[in-house]
């Protein structure tokens, strides 16, 4: 992905030097974590290649400056995830919570990201002016903060009221209007990160295995620190054999949402939105089923 784009040659960034980085960000994410690792990494980063390259997302962002920048958020978005969300950091009250206590795991992958680019023959960034490197900063940091759902939850109304605006045909103006190109940032982000979940089903339940296993231990921390559960999804006594219904309403009020909004700007995203809408029907007719949910299960009958 980032050999096709051109990178080494548009933005003078030494092959060597673009290698070393993926290798060091590839060795900062943890091993023992079931869902928040290089694997998630790399499939919200191929999420996005798959909308430049036919989501319509190159009419919108080409310069190869912004799509190095988003690239690279992809890639280190949840770099160093612990396997244990903001509400645990707050809850155990975590080094990481004192450091900061809004989108404290986000705030971490971002910091994380500028000590690699600042380890010796690492910075990527290096060639830029002076002012393209703040400004490459400061996207990296707007695109990461953004894979917060809290942040995405509070931008919603403002993307969706932007997308209109956008399919009546009002000009982004995305070069000058650096609250619209954070706002598309952010919904595009979002969508990359729930990308999974617009997968062949089989695909997408594994995946949301993964996603709660990952959840329930957390809840199993929580009950050795004597912590009160940060929420009803990590404890794995009431929430395993309600799976089916969990994920509806996931989709039904996270996934589906951002999927709509998306193709507002993206059109041609449509193949996002009907594979979310897909997966939202086969989540439906397994809670309607009523069915005892078990992880590991090898076949689902819907």
């Amino acid at each position: 992905m980032f050999q096709e784009f051109k990178f080494t040659e548009t933005l003078q960034i030494p092959e060597k030097m673009l290698i070393q980085f993926l290798m060091t960000v590839h060795k900062n994410y943890r091993t023992n974590v079931q869902y928040h690792n290089f694997s998630h990494a790399s499939a919200v980063t191929h999420t996005l290649y798959l909308l430049l390259k036919f989501g319509g997302l190159q009419e919108l962002i080409n310069d190869p400056f912004d799509i190095l920048v988003m690239l690279v958020s992809c890639i280190c978005h949840d770099i160093d995830h612990r396997g244990t969300n903001n509400q645990f950091q707050v809850s155990a009250k975590t080094m990481l919570s004192i450091e900061a206590s809004d989108s404290t795991m986000e705030r971490h992958h971002f910091n994380h990201t500028i000590n690699i680019l600042s380890l010796p023959d690492h910075n990527i960034f290096k060639n830029l002016s002076k002012e393209d490197y703040k400004r490459a900063l400061n996207i990296m940091e707007n695109c990461i903060i953004s894979t917060d759902l809290s942040i995405y939850f509070k931008n919603l109304k403002s993307i969706n009221e932007l997308g209109d605006k956008y399919k009546n045909g009002e000009n982004l103006d995305l070069e000058n209007n650096k609250r619209n190109l954070e706002l598309l940032h952010g919904i595009v982000m979002t969508s990359c990160d729930l990308g999974s979940m617009f997968k062949p089903f089989e695909d997408t339940r594994l995946i949301a295995e993964d996603v709660l296993i990952e959840s329930f231990e957390q809840g199993k921390k929580e009950k050795e620190l004597g912590l009160q559960f940060t929420s009803t999804l990590v404890d794995r006594a009431s929430t395993e054999k309600e799976i089916p219904k969990v994920q509806f309403e996931f989709f039904s009020n996270v996934i589906e949402p951002a999927a709509l909004a998306l193709v507002k700007f993206l059109p041609k995203a449509q193949y996002i939105l009907e594979g979310v809408q897909r997966n939202k029907e086969c989540w439906r007719k397994l809670m309607e089923k009523k069915i005892e949910y078990s992880i590991g299960s090898h076949s689902i009958p819907l």
